[in-house]
């Protein structure tokens, strides 16, 4: 588990080897994934923006601009650095979400995801919630946090910038995958639009039926089945006799882990959703 350093004062400063300093100090780094306190991390790059790539839309300083929840601030920002935003109980992980990336970022978004969602909760005691901090993950070793671009998007730079990467996250999955059947079957690692994996699924992939489309347009919310250890641990959708031929398939393949969790798609609805998202992004 990544140890909490206290703070120090970063904020006055202009050689990379005192950002550098100040982000050790701020957070913790370990091989490729640092984590710095969600608001400290704010003014630490308002006060080094000198140099920076922003957008029109970023003239103010970054913290002032930003709504109070960060929440979304994953699909607010656009950085050329992957990164999470996670909200914490005693260095355990409540919730997270995962920045969209422009190009395939999938193996440094993997190990964000799987190092979160390790270190995920699936509860916190009602009392206790006011303790939750919050913490920005970069996919990134410490001394190339000191080369960050990052641009905050405008609410229609936001809606493209989440076409594009939820059409990269199908065309990921219909590379990755193999069919059985009519069902493409993939590792079970990430989900749409930066999702945390303790996000429950049935609500992640419900969230692609509610996008707000060009022309009233409408993607079709996924159907779905995850297989842990064999077993159907949670699904949707699927008919009972294509989920008992799929699973009866599934005994006779080798994974790369026994406990890894598997995900089948409807492989139909992936190929159609992706074909209505690139006539949109044309």
């Amino acid at each position: 588990m990544l140890s909490q350093n206290p703070s120090a004062n970063p904020f006055e400063f202009a050689s990379s080897s005192h950002l550098t300093s100040a982000l050790f100090d701020l957070g913790d780094c370990f091989g490729t994934l640092c984590r710095l306190p969600l608001q400290s991390a704010l003014k630490l790059f308002d006060s080094t923006s000198t140099g920076t790539h922003l957008s029109e839309h970023a003239s103010e300083p970054l913290s002032q601009t930003l709504p109070e929840s960060s929440r979304f601030l994953a699909q607010q920002l656009k950085t050329n650095i992957p990164f999470a935003v996670s909200r914490e109980w005693q260095n355990q992980v409540w919730n997270y979400q995962i920045s969209l990336q422009p190009d395939d970022s999938f193996s440094a978004n993997q190990a964000l995801h799987q190092h979160l969602s390790s270190r995920s909760l699936t509860s916190i005691p009602t009392e206790q919630k006011g303790n939750l901090q919050e913490w920005l993950y970069f996919a990134s070793p410490l001394e190339k946090l000191t080369q960050l671009d990052w641009q905050l998007l405008s609410a229609e730079e936001q809606k493209l910038h989440r076409l594009q990467n939820l059409a990269l996250w199908f065309r990921h999955k219909l590379e990755q995958g193999s069919l059985i059947g009519d069902l493409l079957l993939v590792p079970f690692t990430d989900l749409p639009l930066g999702d945390g994996l303790n996000i429950k699924p049935a609500h992640s992939f419900a969230r692609l039926g509610k996008l707000a489309l060009p022309n009233q347009q409408k993607l079709s919310s996924l159907n779905f089945a995850i297989f842990r250890n064999g077993s159907l641990t949670e699904g949707y959708g699927l008919q009972p006799s294509i989920l008992f031929s799929a699973s009866e398939q599934l005994k006779g393949l080798t994974l790369d882990s026994e406990n890894q969790a598997v995900l089948l798609l409807d492989h139909k609805q992936c190929l159609e959703n992706l074909q209505q998202l690139e006539q949109i992004l044309r």
